[in-house]
């Protein structure tokens, strides 16, 4: 069986319905954000052709779960200990900020 995968990248925005910072107590409040929407090509043998749509933190926490499993499969193949502090530094020293992206809004970045 075949199957075709459409993929398409979207602009970089934060959904007016986001947390952002700075919290009441000075804290900048976001530390990262994550992918929260998806739009899918659905199989003629699920829904005859129809398109489905995905988004919320559902999405969200699933994309950021499935980064930290990736990162901590390849810590624990090398034997390298680590800590939740490690880990959230990996994550945000590999997030990607756009260009003029406002702080606030992305913290560190996109996961």
């Amino acid at each position: 069986m075949k199957t075709r995968m459409n993929f398409t990248e979207s602009l970089n925005s934060v959904n007016t319905y986001s947390s952002k910072g700075p919290l009441s107590c000075g804290s900048r409040g976001i530390d990262f954000v994550a992918p929260d929407a998806a739009i899918l090509d659905l199989p003629k043998w699920y829904r005859s052709n129809q398109k489905a749509d995905y988004e919320g933190t559902s999405l969200a926490a699933s994309q950021v779960a499935g980064s930290i499993a990736c990162l901590l499969s390849a810590l624990k193949a090398n034997n390298i200990q680590y800590s939740s502090t490690m880990i959230k530094m990996a994550l945000s020293k590999t997030a990607y900020l756009p260009d003029g992206a406002n702080k606030l809004e992305y913290g560190n970045g996109i996961i």
